[in-house]
């Protein structure tokens, strides 16, 4: 009984959390268009990108997506990094055909790459180079994001990794809650694997079982 409550106040919660992003992708498709009357085609772009990433991020957290639509919102979440940092970071992307076609909980991969940008570059002079690369093997789906960023220290990988700890707001919180939502879905099938240590970057590996088969919006368009 008190597992519903939760659950009936996690998806009200969910639903108020709706309402202002809607608010703000509706106006920033307005501004797009302003943009576009004044032939700013190259401001157009990063808007567009923006309301993409939000629309995709206010979908339910419940979501079962394919592997390649996650990777193309973090494609355009990168370009909108690319504002920020420049040429300040590099990424190479590396996913087979097969491992594109899996389903996975949805935004699985942007929390790594963000705390891999957010943490791995706090030296303004810092170069970050993100390698990431998914692919299937005897049924399963792996998943690796690797940097050569600041890394971190035993005791934060550990901090991350302890889904028994209270809930915080420290730093790499939002890798620590994707690591939480992948085995509260995936539960012991599902594997992951950091290796890191301070100034010499970080490497990720999750292995998930192979999810195929149908998804009601599989051609989903966030605009």
């Amino acid at each position: 009984y008190e597992g519903q409550l939760r659950q009936k106040k996690a998806e009200f919660e969910n639903l108020r959390a709706q309402i202002n992003p809607h608010f703000v992708c509706n106006t920033l498709e307005t501004v797009n268009l302003m943009l576009l009357v004044d032939g700013r085609e190259d401001l157009s772009e990063i808007i567009t990108d923006l309301s993409d990433v939000l629309r995709y991020s206010i979908r339910s957290a419940d979501d079962l997506i394919l592997l390649g639509d996650d990777f193309e919102n973090m494609r355009k979440y990168l370009r909108i990094q690319n504002v920020r940092y420049g040429d300040r970071h590099t990424c190479h992307v590396e996913i087979t055909p097969e491992a594109a076609q899996c389903k996975v909980l949805k935004l699985i991969v942007q929390p790594f790459v963000e705390n891999a940008l957010q943490h791995g570059m706090e030296n303004e002079q810092a170069h970050c180079t993100l390698e990431l690369s998914a692919w299937v093997e005897d049924g399963w789906l792996f998943i690796r994001i690797e940097d050569d960023g600041a890394g971190m220290s035993m005791e934060t990988v550990r901090s991350a990794l302890d889904f028994d700890a209270p809930d915080d707001h420290g730093r790499h919180l939002g890798m620590r809650n994707t690591f939480k939502r992948i085995r509260l879905y995936y539960g012991d099938k599902s594997g992951i694997d950091v290796k890191s240590g301070l100034g010499t970057g970080t490497i990720i590996t999750l292995s998930l079982p192979v999810l195929k088969g149908e998804i009601a919006d599989e051609n989903f368009d966030c605009r």
